[in-house]
């Protein structure tokens, strides 16, 4: 493909020859003359491979690099590029290896994979993916244009118990999952149902790896949390939240496009537009602030130490 036509096809303000051939695309580490490669970000413009890259999709104009397309978004231009070079080519219907109950509605256009269980009255929405060894549990729902990677477990119970004379009594869980259209959900997750109402995930939303989502929690729209990430029971979570990995959220309400960053504990309700981290979080330039406080007051200790010792 020549790169007159990719910039027409991506609306990127072309810098070089326009009959330049690529052949494919490849990382700035990889990059040769005959693919197209991807400055992202300034921090990748620092990048000691950046001499490499011959043609590149970059954010804006870069010196030394002979072809470039300008876009405003390269990642959406990134992936618009490699669907260009490497169609995904995804076969429809249900695998004979599958279980899938007879009285499950399966919408058109739907991959159901290898080891993968469908349960009673359960509903998959039109265009929707379902990796191998995937279970949905009866009477969850689930939109169009859903992707559902391997291993992951939707309907289970939640962890709901009773004390009582010194044992645990388990409280039935009647509620249902009910996931949107075009969420995405990573491999070897758990999304429990509710015990009375319904576990809400909204549209558009994306869910990494290795994630718990509790009994009851309420996630909008085009939320992305990142991988090894938990909810407590009955947390709700804006729309537009990001949630960083190894985060767990308590039974409280984030509010629209918060930030959470990495491996923080929220246990208190945060308004919107919040930029929280730490445990427990809270407003994340604060928490710079005490860490850096903190590491000065180790420091001096170890002074102090050095001193006595010397």
């Amino acid at each position: 493909m020549n790169l007159g036509d990719l910039a027409a096809h991506l609306g990127g303000t072309l810098t070089g020859n326009p009959q330049h051939i690529v052949t494919g695309v490849r990382s700035l580490a990889n990059a040769t003359p005959d693919t197209l490669t991807f400055v992202l970000s300034n921090a990748s413009i620092a990048d000691s491979n950046i001499h490499r890259a011959t043609a590149a999709i970059v954010h804006r104009p870069i010196d030394g690099i002979p072809h470039q397309i300008c876009v405003k978004n390269p990642r959406r231009a990134m992936a618009e590029v490699i669907q260009l070079f490497h169609p995904v080519a995804v076969t429809e219907g249900i695998s004979p290896q599958a279980s899938v109950h007879p009285s499950a509605r399966i919408g058109t256009n739907v991959l159901i994979s290898p080891g993968c269980v469908i349960g009673e009255d359960a509903q998959i929405g039109n265009g929707t993916i379902i990796y191998p060894n995937v279970t949905i549990y009866p009477r969850v729902i689930i939109g169009d244009r859903v992707i559902i990677h391997a291993g992951s477990v939707i309907g289970s119970d939640g962890f709901g118990y009773y004390f009582d004379s010194g044992t645990w009594g388990k409280i039935p869980h009647i509620g249902r999952v009910v996931i949107g259209n075009d969420v995405e959900i990573g491999s070897n997750c758990t999304i429990d149902r509710g015990v009375l109402d319904d576990t809400l995930i909204g549209n558009g939303t994306k869910i990494d790896n290795l994630c718990h989502i509790a009994h009851n929690t309420r996630i909008g729209d085009h939320c992305a949390i990142a991988g090894q990430s938990g909810t407590t029971g009955s947390a709700t979570l804006g729309n537009g939240v990001q949630v960083g990995g190894q985060t767990g959220i308590a039974d409280i309400t984030v509010g629209d496009f918060s930030v959470i960053a990495g491996k923080s504990g929220v246990t208190h309700s945060i308004p919107p537009q919040s930029f929280v981290s730490g445990f427990p979080a809270w407003d994340h330039r604060k928490e710079l602030k005490k860490e850096a406080w903190v590491r000065h007051q180790f420091a001096k200790r170890k002074d102090k130490k050095n001193e006595k010792a010397g």
